[in-house]
């Protein structure tokens, strides 16, 4: 595992500064990030790497009470039916206001955990020779 010390070294040989320098370099990049992560925005890298906080999952139903309750009334009444017959009622949940507010609360609200997600780019593992 590489550490703080040896990225120092590395970075600072690159760049032309002295380790000392470096090191303020870094530590400030990282306590950013640390802030920004925080702050439950996620951090892109291009052609590296992508890093958010996981959000907890939402429990509960996603939809206004009406359309929640037609829904379940459909699955109970086709069961092993497949999702064709959830196609109609799709359509008239996304123009619903009631549920519409309700993703917007629900995204609003929304808990971040402690844990991150990082997304190395496609361009990261490109075969270079």
């Amino acid at each position: 595992m590489i550490g703080i010390s040896y990225l120092t070294e590395a970075v600072s040989k690159k760049a032309d500064l002295s380790e000392e320098q470096t090191r303020e370099v870094l530590m400030a990049f990282f306590e950013t990030i640390q802030q920004k992560l925080n702050e439950n925005e996620s951090i892109n890298f291009k052609g590296c790497f992508l890093i958010k906080r996981k959000p907890e999952p939402f429990k509960g139903s996603k939809n206004c009470t009406k359309h929640q309750e037609e829904l379940e009334k459909l699955s109970a009444e086709n069961k092993g039916g497949g999702f064709g017959i959830f196609s109609e009622i799709n359509k008239v949940i996304k123009h619903c206001a009631d549920c519409k507010s309700k993703k917007e609360e629900i995204v609003k609200n929304t808990k971040f955990t402690d844990r991150l997600t990082i997304q190395p780019a496609k361009e990261l593992w490109a075969n270079k020779n």
